[in-house]
């Protein structure tokens, strides 16, 4: 999660991150936790459900444009540092501002591939507008498009000090990537068989916004893509609080 000090508007990224977290404690399968790496801790009404963790870093937060992804990838290591701790198991990247399917859960943990998954298809959520589009090859268009099962020997046991690890290598390689990546080293990853990851736009607040990582791929989609307002049915889904 961002830090306090490089959000324009504190209170609308906890509001945004209140809302991811809505849609992951929407799971129709309750047999998850959420680990949140972050400088300053935002105050939700999740913070005392007993699955949702708080790990603060101690490192400062970024100062320039540049430093963001540095900034995110350094969190990525020590929330992987701790999924090592906890022995560990499938595990997803979910960027503070997106939206998760509430069959997600449930589908991994029933499916139990071995390797985990990729989500292919997903939904742009723009949140200025109120409108959802579809989004087809959402594993080239955001991060938050994996549910990797770690083995132990994958993870770091000290953050940002072994760059031999298979996390490391995955975090250095771009999120397009990885399905092959994986499926290189003879652990491939199952696609989602439905829709199963919003990522929000026109919120003033995303990453990618702030440090011009829109990417032409967004732009393609979004002028040929139709949008159309958002329905309930997808409001109860992805646990989302419609404003409109």
């Amino acid at each position: 999660m961002k830090s306090r000090k490089v959000s324009k508007d504190w209170a609308l990224v906890t509001r945004f991150f209140e809302q991811t977290l809505s849609s992951v404690f929407n799971q129709s399968n309750d047999s998850f936790r959420v680990f949140v790496a972050c400088h300053d801790i935002p105050e939700t009404r999740f913070n005392d459900d007993p699955r949702l963790t708080y790990v603060q870093v101690d490192f400062p937060p970024p100062l320039y444009k540049d430093e963001f992804v540095v900034d995110k990838h350094k969190k990525r290591e020590v929330l992987a540092a701790r999924l090592r701790a906890e022995g560990g198991g499938y595990a997803m990247d979910l960027d503070a501002d997106d939206l998760v399917s509430r069959r997600l859960v449930a589908h991994v943990l029933n499916d139990a591939n071995p390797y985990g998954y990729v989500v292919k298809d997903g939904y742009e959520y723009d949140y200025g507008r109120q409108l959802v589009r579809k989004a087809p090859r959402f594993n080239k268009l955001s991060g938050s498009c994996s549910v990797i099962r770690w083995e132990v020997e994958d993870l770091p046991e000290i953050p940002y000090r072994d760059e031999t690890t298979l996390f490391r290598e995955t975090i250095n390689n771009f999120h397009p990537t990885h399905e092959a990546l994986f499926a290189g080293k003879g652990r491939p990853l199952a696609p989602v068989p439905f829709r199963a990851v919003a990522y929000m736009m026109n919120n003033s607040e995303n990453i990618s916004v702030q440090t011009g990582n829109v990417g032409w791929r967004r732009a393609l989609l979004r002028r040929f893509t139709p949008a159309g307002p958002v329905s309930k049915e997808f409001a109860e889904e992805f646990g989302l609080k419609r404003t409109g």
